[in-house]
């Protein structure tokens, strides 16, 4: 009866962890550069335009007109001359809606600025989350990777020992299982490396390619 072999899993496809680069990033400066945290500015900008907008409406406005004509006693006509004119109005009658108008406005722009800080504040919280949670997968992927490295060169040793007799079926199938459990192990750990970096690309808005 010959003896029993083992076959390691096999997964297709390609499990590659990158090196990273273990320098801290500046949270404070890479919120900048997010797509969020630029769309909270927009929208920031745009209220504040709407109170400026809104508080000239209380504002006199000024006409000014200018013309030249010709007349003369015969034709065609040789005299020039020449007017002007300035006007000025004065929003009497709409005080009301311009005061509503402009308090709506001024709640927007409070609304916009604090929605800004509540973003910005938020944006650095997931991106420093991201960026440690990364970290740690890839050092416990390189943990797994010394694991599985010893679980293999324990899984040859028994393996040659029991086709030489020198050890049983029992110590053999052991060993072999504590193999595919590492195995399994190093596979999760480089799935959860690679999801967390593709996290902490999301988070500051790029892709993976980038």
């Amino acid at each position: 009866m010959g003896r029993a072999s083992f076959t390691p899993l096999s997964v297709s496809g390609d499990l590659t962890v990158t090196t990273i680069d273990r320098t801290k990033p500046e949270f404070e400066k890479l919120v900048e550069i997010t797509p969020l945290l630029k769309e909270l500015v927009t929208q920031k900008e745009a209220a504040r335009l709407g109170v400026k907008s809104a508080r000239s409406d209380f504002f006199p406005q000024v006409y000014a007109n200018g013309g030249l004509q010709r007349n003369d006693a015969v034709w065609p006509p040789r005299t020039d001359s020449w007017s002007a004119g300035l006007s000025i109005s004065f929003p009497v009658f709409l005080g009301g809606q311009q005061q509503a108008a402009l308090s709506k406005a001024q709640a927007n722009y409070r609304q916009s600025l604090a929605d800004e800080r509540s973003g910005r504040d938020g944006v650095i919280f997931t991106l420093a989350q991201t960026w440690t949670q990364w970290q740690n997968d890839v050092d416990q992927e390189a943990v797994q990777q010394k694991f599985f490295q010893a679980a293999k060169l324990r899984a040859d040793i028994v393996e040659g020992q029991y086709k030489s007799g020198l050890a049983t079926f029992n110590d053999w199938t052991i060993i072999e299982d504590d193999l595919v459990r590492n195995q399994k192990a190093l596979l999760q750990a480089k799935t959860n490396a690679l999801l967390s970096e593709a996290g902490w690309f999301q988070a500051k808005g790029e892709t993976v390619d980038e």
